[in-house]
């Protein structure tokens, strides 16, 4: 796997541990199921629900960041998002914030680690966690700089419709993540 100029450079970077099933994690460029399945017209509708939410940024601008980057996705793949009226339900992603142990087995480490972790779609992972992406919410999230909200968000959304890494550094679905302090 090539390294990205600012893991050569030595400036920081986090890893993304890779999606996750509910047997453990998944290594990284490992081919696993084909994603959600499609309705009859080869579409995918899929549901979102905000459990929790930072405090480190405006509720408003947390989703509609969120929101942004199901956006993106869905510009380029047969897929839509619409916001779901309950958490849980079949076909939906769940996205919290937390901190710590936080109702799976995978507790974050804090400020400066694991960003974010999403579980892959069914059947990989049954309902209702399939497609779930948890966020640290000891992490300093922001809107444009540093820990980038929408640019964590739009590699997670991707693990949740069931993408892997890959080894290219300007893919949105490398693991690597740049985080500038300044």
């Amino acid at each position: 796997m090539p390294a990205s100029t600012d893991l050569l450079a030595g400036n920081p970077v986090m890893a993304c541990p890779g999606p996750l099933t509910e047997a453990g994690p998944i290594g990284d460029y490992v081919e696993v199921g084909n994603g959600w399945s499609k309705d009859t017209s080869g579409s995918i509708a899929l549901r979102y629900f905000f459990e929790t939410l930072t405090d480190k940024i405006a509720a408003g601008t947390v989703e509609s960041e969120v929101e942004r980057a199901f956006q993106v996705w869905a510009s380029y793949a047969n897929v839509s998002f619409s916001a779901g009226q309950v958490e849980g339900a079949v076909r939906s992603i769940d996205i919290l914030f937390a901190s710590g142990a936080h109702g799976d087995s995978y507790p974050f480490d804090g400020p400066g680690g694991v960003l974010a972790h999403t579980f892959y779609p069914a059947p990989i992972n049954g309902e209702p966690i399939a497609g779930d992406m948890h966020f640290d919410a000891s992490e300093s999230w922001s809107v444009g700089t540093s820990t980038d909200l929408f640019s964590v968000a739009l590699h997670e959304t991707g693990h949740a419709l069931g993408l892997g890494h890959t080894s290219n550094p300007g893919a949105v679905m490398y693991p690597y993540y740049g985080c500038r302090r300044g």
